[in-house]
């Protein structure tokens, strides 16, 4: 057997192994050969006796004919050659014996059919072949033997029957030793082929040797270190459950704790109380409400360990029972209001419409989580608004999941603190605990509780804009019916109402539950909006008849406008309830005294909320059909021939000041006004209804007016055509020409005057509903001013002003107003293009400030405006930082310069 060269390297198991593995697979391989040789010498007999058959059937003596001998030969003599190898390969297969006995018959086989036809040359050839397959063996001692009989058999045929192996009679005496040589030769190939396939075959056998023992050794390091895992999980199965014991002993020893602390410690906070509604000194009274806030303080630390020892100790479970979620969670709201509003927070809430009215759930726990992150929201926030958001998450006929937030506008967590906060004892930052307070187990146990819900918690914020947690809880469906008193009235289906607030959060959820209530609701951002809107609406007929007013607003606040609205008449016509963030003592007595319906707290809890309306509306609230209108005074619209019809009118301008200009001028008139901030808005506005007039600025943000005007040719009826009225701030040769091939009719510069614009109007409608346009005024009478108003007229030019208002004061003082909001973020934004180098912000801003300045008249700021804008175009960013710094300083003059309250002082 052939072994590898590197035996040094191998073990002397490897070598066990390797020969068992060699010697088995070499034993296979002489079986297999055996069988297929007792299969192909089956086929040569019988291929010999048809052979004989075909070349020599009878043999011909005289008068009479027998059958050939080669017939005979083939038949028993190749017969005998063949049964017994093919007996050994059956019984036998494998053994040397059996080899060398196959490799004698195989050869005599090929004699056989050399005789057969006569010692042709071609049947030689199946000695050739025979040579090959018995190479199948891997075994050169069988070619051996196979090339001596092949020898013998040719020395003794070519001495005794030459024709028979040679097919002549005579043949030379070495031509024997010609075949034998060739025979030689291949044998010498075949030995060498042998020799290399019992080497690979040796080889292998010891690579598989190897390859098991290395197996075995991996599965034995394997089964090794298995057992040794074993041994480690029961130790430290064994070490968890001690550690669990300890933990259980540990958290049952502080329940105990903490319950028997809590007992004193209510009754310190008791007596302290008590105390505290005693006659006490100055001193005293400090002293002991510093008792008080630490006793506080204590206790909620108190209830924090209390909680997270039961939820350790598994002894905390949920009690579930049917409840409100909007009680539950607008009582929590109120819990906090006051400290909420002592910081200056906006704290709302909103809830909405498809969450269910009742589920079944543990309400106190419920309570507990919204306490937490509110209250954390709270504490974490200087300034800005706080805000819970409750919507329908996912529902079935027995679960419901409610997706919760809390978004805040406070100081913000970072990214890789997000995770830790819900762990035990973490909070975002150590200072936090000096900072703010706390324990670090809060949100530890909120995740408890809600992960006892069926839901899960996560946060998401950002470091100085805020953070909003979210979870959801899971609770079971409740079945019964909502409670009677619970459903609003369906006397209040499309009541108009008005809600007055400036903060977008709280309007948006005044919004959404009085519309789920059937009103039919509008917002205003001030007061000065407001009390425009009120006319507006009464003289379209439709006046509010529920109005939501809140007391904290810049400028005008809640009691001012109240006070105007009663002095105008206007309470009359209305339900005026009023909101306010902090509730000031009096306040109350204040709004009911001079006419509210109601006076309300925020956060508004909607169960009280809905009460309070509904008795406000039934004490206060007019009838719908016999509502005080405004006398033609408060309303010109209403006087005058035609005043019956209006037009409707489309305008389409993003410049809130142009917007209320434009507004004030027809609505006197009755027409009726849709606005639009954008091309694009204007052209879904168009789409919508029909309009009798379009006004289109030509540069707007999203869409401008030419591709607005574009879009709705495009859109308009075959054979109708709206009059378009372009609105530009700067017209220069050729825009009249553009404008009109773009599709529009006429165009008016700004700022506009009323009377070409009602002219214009006029023109492009035929009259058609606009008879009330003759009730323009052609002359202005100057105010009176007194005598430190010379700055003033410097600043503005009064006469233009009064024209565009046409003397309508309370219209220019909501101007001022708007002038006063509007200017200084667009300076702000101006600042930052100049320094951002943003040539596109820098337009935007100095065209909204040009505009800004001439609706007030203020022709300096104007002109100064439209230098920067200039500059702009010129990318001369050095020039438009010092008229940028320009134009700030006269901003400030005009406002200085403006009158303090109203323009009325100036009359």
């Amino acid at each position: 057997m052939i072994t590898p060269r590197n035996m040094d390297d191998v073990s002397g198991g490897v070598r066990t192994r390797a020969s068992s593995l060699f010697q088995s697979h070499q034993q296979r391989l002489y079986a297999r050969t055996d069988r297929l040789f007792a299969v192909l010498l089956g086929v040569e007999w019988i291929t010999g006796i048809v052979a004989a058959l075909w070349i020599s059937p009878r043999a011909w003596s005289g008068s009479s004919s027998e059958v050939h001998p080669h017939v005979w030969a083939a038949i028993f003599l190749a017969g005998f050659i063949d049964s017994v190898p093919i007996a050994l390969a059956i019984f036998a297969p494998g053994r040397t014996f059996t080899r060398h006995a196959i490799a004698v018959a195989q050869m005599s086989t090929s004699a056989i059919f050399i005789h057969l036809s006569g010692g042709r040359i071609e049947t030689h050839f199946h000695i050739f072949g025979s040579l090959a397959f018995l190479a199948l063996y891997r075994d050169w001692r069988v070619l051996i033997t196979a090339s001596v009989v092949v020898s013998v058999d040719h020395f003794a045929r070519s001495v005794l029957w030459p024709q028979s192996i040679f097919g002549i009679l005579h043949p030379t005496w070495w031509r024997w030793m010609e075949h034998a040589g060739w025979v030689v030769f291949e044998d010498v190939i075949l030995i060498v082929s042998c020799v290399r396939g019992t080497k690979e075959l040796s080889e292998i056998a010891y690579r598989t040797a190897e390859l098991e023992e290395t197996n075995a050794r991996i599965e034995a390091r394997v089964d090794e270190q298995t057992r040794e895992l074993r041994v480690s999980e029961c130790e430290l199965r064994a070490a968890k459950e001690a550690a669990e014991a300890a933990s259980r002993s540990k958290s049952e020893f502080l329940a105990n704790m903490s319950h028997e602390i809590r007992t004193p410690m209510n009754g310190i906070i008791g007596m302290t109380d008590l105390a505290l509604d005693s006659a006490l000194s100055t001193s005293q009274r400090e002293q002991l409400e510093t008792v008080k806030s630490c006793a506080d303080a204590l206790l909620t630390l108190i209830n924090d360990i209390l909680d997270f020892s039961k939820i350790e100790a598994g002894k905390l479970d949920l009690h579930c029972a049917p409840f409100n979620v909007r009680e539950v969670v607008g009582d929590t709201l109120k819990a906090l209001a006051l400290q909420a509003h002592q910081k200056g927070l906006e704290l709302a809430c909103e809830i909405a419409g498809d969450v269910p009215a009742e589920v079944i759930g543990d309400a106190g726990r419920f309570r507990q989580i919204m306490i937490n992150l509110l209250g954390n929201a709270v504490k974490f926030t200087a300034a800005g608004e706080v805000v819970a958001r409750i919507s329908l998450d996912r529902a079935d006929h027995e679960r419901v999941s409610l997706r919760c937030s809390v978004s805040d506008s406070g100081i913000g967590i970072p990214i890789d603190k997000q995770q830790s906060i819900f762990q035990v004892f973490e909070q975002a930052d150590q200072s936090t605990t000096r900072l703010y307070g706390g324990t670090g187990l809060g949100l530890a146990i909120v995740r408890r509780l809600v992960e006892m819900m069926g839901g899960e918690i996560w946060v998401e914020s950002e470091v100085g804009v805020g953070s909003t947690f979210r979870f959801t809880p899971v609770f079971e469906v409740c079945h019964q019916p909502p409670l009677q008193g619970t459903q609003p009235p369906p006397a209040w289906q499309g009541v108009p109402a008005l809600i007055v607030d400036d903060n977008a959060t709280n309007r948006r959820i005044l919004t959404a539950m009085l519309g789920q209530w059937g009103f039919d609701t509008a917002e205003a951002t001030s007061a000065s909006e407001a009390m425009a809107m009120i006319r507006a609406a009464a003289c379209r007929s439709r006046p509010f008849q529920l109005v939501l007013l809140d007391v904290q607003m810049p400028h005008i606040d809640g009691f001012t406008a109240l006070e105007q609205l009663r002095e105008g008449g206007w309470l009359t016509a209305m339900t005026l309830v009023m909101l306010s963030s902090s509730a000031s003592s009096g306040d109350t007595k204040r709004a009911i005294n001079l006419g509210a319906a109601a006076y309300l707290n925020k956060p508004i809890k909607q169960s009280e909320f809905l009460a309070t309306l509904r008795r406000a509306l039934a004490d206060h609230g007019p009838n719908v059909g016999s509502c005080v209108l405004p006398t033609d005074e408060q309303c010109p619209a209403r006087s005058g021939p035609g005043a019956e019809t209006s037009l409707k009118i489309l305008v389409a301008e993003d410049n809130v000041v142009n917007q209320r200009v434009v507004t004030g001028i027809l609505e006197k008139r009755g027409f009726t006004i849709v606005i639009a901030v954008n091309g694009r808005e204007a052209v879904d506005a168009f789409n919508a209804e029909r309009f009798d007039l379009v006004l289109m600025d030509v540069q707007m943000p999203e869409m401008d007016g030419m591709a607005a005007t574009a879009a709705i040719r495009l859109a308009e009826p075959a054979g109708e055509r709206t009059p378009i009225i372009a609105l530009t701030a700067h017209a220069m040769t050729g825009d009249k020409e553009r404008f009109l091939n773009g599709g529009m009719d006429a165009y008016l510069p700004k700022p506009l005057k009323p009377a070409d614009l009602l002219s214009l109007i006029a023109k492009l409608t035929d009259g058609r509903k606009s008879s009330s346009l003759a009730t323009t005024r052609d002359h202005f009478e100057p105010l009176a001013r007194p005598d430190h108003s010379h700055e003033l007229d410097e600043l503005l030019d009064l006469p233009s002003l009064l024209e565009r208002v046409e003397n309508d004061l309370e219209l220019l003082d909501e101007l001022t107003c708007l002038f006063r909001q509007i200017v200084p973020d667009l300076l702000t934004r101006l600042d930052a293009g100049v320094e951002q180098g943003d040539c596109n912000l820098i337009g935007e801003s100095a065209h909204a400030l040009k505009g800004s300045m001439q609706n007030l008249s203020a022709r300096l700021g104007a002109e100064t405006a439209a230098d920067i804008e200039r500059s702009c175009q010129r990318g001369d960013f050095s020039e438009a930082r010092t008229t940028a710094a320009r134009l700030r300083r006269e901003y400030e003059e005009i406002v200085a310069a403006l009158p303090k309250s109203s323009w009325k002082e100036y009359a």
